[in-house]
């Protein structure tokens, strides 16, 4: 809904719109499919449109059929779609959707090494300040050496 607002805040707004909010008024809110259909409807006024969707394989398996769908429709619709997913969900993703140009996106060493001393400083310092330096040293080298291929950003076609 926050997407729809600020698309329709740059343009007139679309027929369906005005009825999806006089429906909610008469205390019927907007149907999910009413929503992404006045989102496209919104996305023609604009001459270059990307969506990008984060994080896909965080989601459950009804989520995610429901954001794949999505997608597509977006995509049939012109919209030019970026997704990142872990690699396991490419097989499912290329399937529903079709074509896809994978992008694979790799952490760097170092982003890695950061990232982790803090989330290990969050946790374990409060929880365990007794536990040893050099095993959180090798617990720290373990999720470093394991990250390989974190993420995958796909394109759609």
């Amino acid at each position: 809904m926050i997407l729809l607002r600020n698309l329709v805040s740059k343009i007139n707004v679309p027929s369906l719109l005005d009825k999806m909010f006089d429906n909610n008024v008469a205390g019927s809110p907007p149907k999910f499919d009413d929503i992404i259909e006045a989102i496209i409807s919104c996305l023609q006024h604009y001459a270059s449109i990307f969506v990008f969707f984060d994080a896909l394989d965080e989601s459950t398996g009804d989520q995610k059929d429901k954001m794949l769908d999505l997608i597509k429709r977006l995509c049939g619709s012109g919209i030019r779609v970026f997704l990142t997913s872990q690699p396991h969900l490419n097989p499912r993703v290329q399937e529903q959707l079709g074509t896809i140009v994978p992008y694979e996106i790799r952490a760097q060493e170092n982003d890695l090494d950061v990232f982790i001393r803090e989330e290990l400083k969050k946790k374990f310092d409060k929880q365990c300040p007794d536990f040893p330096v050099e095993d959180k040293a090798k617990i720290r080298k373990s999720l470093i050496d394991n990250a390989d291929g974190m993420y995958i950003h796909l394109r759609l076609v």
